[in-house]
């Protein structure tokens, strides 16, 4: 619920603030990401970087220090995150957030960043038993950008 409450606005400000080299580092991000497909804690690391990086970038103190103020418990649910969804959804949400920054669409990359938290949300409660599957959630698994 806190990276519901938090992510989204950090992306639409990261959209707003990126300067070419930010994008650039989250580019190279992105691109760890995608060649620590076979190595859990690598792709899990940078799956966090990632989401750190545009705390960063959205050049807000309080922010970023929040990120900082829980980041081993956010690294350790990054971890079990990946695990349990594996690393696909993160992939392709991740290059649509980077897509939205770079065309410098605000909204669109609030909105992308709230529902990937919504689906990681869903699909981790259910698999902790605490309620089924949001149908929405599966749909969009299917047509994720």
């Amino acid at each position: 619920e806190f990276r519901k409450a938090i992510e989204g606005y950090t992306a639409e400000l990261a959209a707003q603030k990126a300067t070419d080299e930010d994008i650039v580092r989250l580019q190279e991000l992105l691109d760890e990401m995608a060649g620590a497909t076979e190595a859990l804690d690598t792709f899990s690391q940078a799956d966090y970087r990632f989401h750190h990086e545009l705390a960063v970038i959205s050049r807000n103190a309080l922010i970023l220090e929040s990120y900082n103020l829980i980041a081993d418990v956010f690294r350790s649910a990054m971890r079990d995150i990946v695990k349990v969804r594996g690393h696909s959804q993160g992939l392709n949400y991740h290059q649509a957030i980077l897509d939205s920054i770079r065309a410098r669409d605000a909204a669109k990359c609030r909105s992308l960043m709230t529902r990937h938290i919504d689906e990681t949300y869903t699909d981790m409660a259910a698999q902790a038993g605490e309620r089924e599957p949001c149908p929405a959630a599966e749909e969009t698994k299917q047509a994720t950008p």
